[in-house]
């Protein structure tokens, strides 16, 4: 897979990637990992839910996702997490991060039971696919008081 456009941080430019090259643009706001490697394809392949545990996998299943390539779940939310602000940008894309951050977690349950019933939920992006790590947990995205969100990993 040919990767292009650009690594956002919010709605910063930090780097381009063209054609799976990669340009860094802004070194102040590069992650870490890519300061020290510059290896983008491996850096978004970090971001993915780990393929072993039980629960990604019916995660996978109920969002359709039928590649196992780590790449791919990734970029089904383009890369984001809910633990930092970057993400990818498209080359052809008009997001901004406003359009991609998370805003709620409809799989919550199935991520951490294996709940039955989000096979019946609507796809919406999810930051499961990118909650990494060995043990079954979840995102749980709580509305509070002044329209605030507050974010608890469970």
């Amino acid at each position: 897979m040919k990767l292009n456009g650009y690594l956002m941080s919010k709605d910063v430019v930090v780097a381009q990637v063209k054609d799976n090259n990669f340009m860094i643009l802004d070194e102040q706001l590069l992650p870490l990992y890519l300061k020290n490697y510059t290896d983008f394809e491996s850096w978004l392949k970090s971001r993915a839910i780990n393929k072993h545990r039980t629960n990604s996998r019916l995660l996978k299943k109920v969002l359709r996702l039928t590649t196992a390539d780590d790449i791919d779940v990734v970029l089904k939310v383009n890369g984001a997490t809910i633990t930092d602000t970057y993400w990818f940008k498209k080359a052809d894309s008009n997001l901004t991060y406003d359009d991609i951050k998370f805003k709620e977690n409809m799989f919550d349950k199935l991520a951490l039971y294996g709940d039955p019933d989000s096979f019946n939920n609507d796809y919406s992006n999810t930051p499961e696919l990118t909650n990494i790590g060995s043990f079954e947990k979840c995102w749980k995205l709580i509305m509070v008081s002044g329209g605030c969100i507050n974010r608890a990993m469970i």
